[in-house]
């Protein structure tokens, strides 16, 4: 079971990002303030967030919506391309669902931890893997902007 974190926003767009998580037990924290459920949290042009708490929900606990002036995309984890592999898995209305392998499913009391900058441009947004996961080397940067992210910004 993987656990994917946001550990910092990092907006280099010319546009306010809105990001809205509904975890039902991990809110996000940033500057001493701890976000509810759905309370929005603004990025404004040239910012970059600290947080702490900011996971990306597992399918059918939650869910993150990232939203931009010309859309939103809604972000969480789970086994959706097979059974035995977690993945997180971004989604636009009208278009097909992108998807980026976080690793083995593994068992119920074992869980990946990986960490993310979520890296957003004027041409879409970049999932940056920050150090290693438990059982995760990553050295490699996941980019996601190409049909999901054509038309957010």
């Amino acid at each position: 079971m993987a656990l994917a974190w946001i550990t910092q926003v990092k907006n280099d767009s010319n546009v306010t990002l809105t990001l809205l998580q509904n975890d039902p037990s991990k809110h996000p924290v940033c500057n001493g303030h701890q976000f509810g459920p759905d309370e929005p949290i603004r990025v404004p042009p040239g910012a970059t967030m600290d947080f702490s708490w900011f996971v990306i929900p597992w399918k059918d606990s939650g869910r993150l919506l990232v939203k931009g002036p010309n859309g939103a995309v809604t972000w969480q984890v789970g086994p959706f391309v097979d059974i035995n592999t977690d993945t997180l898995q971004g989604r636009a209305p009208g278009v097909a669902p992108q998807n980026i392998k976080l690793g083995d499913r593994g068992g119920p009391l074992t869980a990946d931890q990986i960490e993310f900058q979520l890296h957003a441009t004027n041409t879409g947004i970049t999932f940056v893997p920050k150090g290693a996961g438990v059982g995760n080397v990553f050295g490699w940067t996941v980019k996601l902007v190409a049909t999901v992210f054509g038309a957010f910004f």
